[in-house]
């Protein structure tokens, strides 16, 4: 991890975009509750089925001890459902430009995409820390293939401890090749629920093509209140191709707002 964390969040104008202002914070939800059915959702017994089917010598007997242990499979099960998965995208220019996230995420250009800088050392000391109410589990860039968890259980080494890490990870890092264009990394935590950042760490807003004076004067008080940010953008058409631009919302304009 670099000095810092840093990533773009979409999200629709809503109680909890305002929550998450207001309370500096961002939210890791359970696995069931993401919107790609598939995700962390694949039947772990029906892989290790595959798996076997394939397996040979050792690597076979391996495979079928997991399977063959039922409390292995309840246990995985239990841990599965308590994580927690905050998902965001990674900072890149065509990432901000792409309109399947507006459209997806963001209702339909209408909402905002969040940019945090989170300080590398708060993440120790918060999420790291033995002290930390919920643990980091893990945080790294989702990988997207059609068949990763059978192929993990195939590959993966034959001790204990490194077959149950790659195991997780594959398992909740994976998501079929469509979902790419999110450009999305994920921060996995031991249990789901709210984590609060420091106050700072709400970098910029940008506003969607569609997003109404109301809620641009909603959005940037709370911002400049609450979470001290004071940088905010404006996607704007560029009528030339289907490209956008970004408008800064002036300093002198955000005033008129407190």
């Amino acid at each position: 991890m670099s000095e810092h964390l840093h990533f773009y969040k979409f999200k629709p104008i809503d109680k909890w975009l305002i929550d998450a202002i207001v309370n500096c914070s961002i939210y890791a939800s359970k696995p069931e509750n993401l919107n790609d059915p598939f995700d962390c959702q694949i039947d772990l017994e029906k892989a290790f089925e595959q798996a076997i089917s394939s397996a040979t010598g050792q690597k076979l007997n391996f495979i079928k001890s997991f399977y063959e242990n039922k409390e292995f499979i309840e246990n995985w099960k239990h841990e599965i459902s308590l994580k927690g998965v905050y998902s965001f995208s990674f900072i890149s220019n065509e990432t901000l430009s792409n309109p399947l996230m507006w459209s997806h995420y963001a209702d339909e250009h209408r909402g905002v995409c969040l940019e945090y800088i989170i300080p590398k050392q708060f993440i120790i000391d918060n999420l790291i820390s033995p002290n930390a109410e919920n643990n980091l589990v893990l945080c790294n860039k989702v990988e997207y293939q059609n068949s990763g968890i059978v192929n993990a259980i195939l590959e993966a080494p034959q001790e204990l401890r490194s077959f149950t890490q790659i195991l997780l990870s594959k398992y909740l890092l994976t998501k079929n090749i469509s979902w790419q264009y999110e450009n999305e990394g994920r921060l996995i935590l031991k249990l789901s629920g709210s984590i609060k950042l420091p106050k700072t760490s709400l970098h910029r807003v940008y506003f969607g093509l569609r997003s109404n004076e109301s809620d641009i004067t909603l959005i940037t008080k709370l911002a400049k209140n609450y979470s001290g940010c004071n940088s905010f953008y404006k996607l704007t058409k560029d009528n030339r191709d289907y490209q956008v631009n970004f408008q800064e919302i002036e300093p002198t304009t955000c005033n008129e707002y407190d």
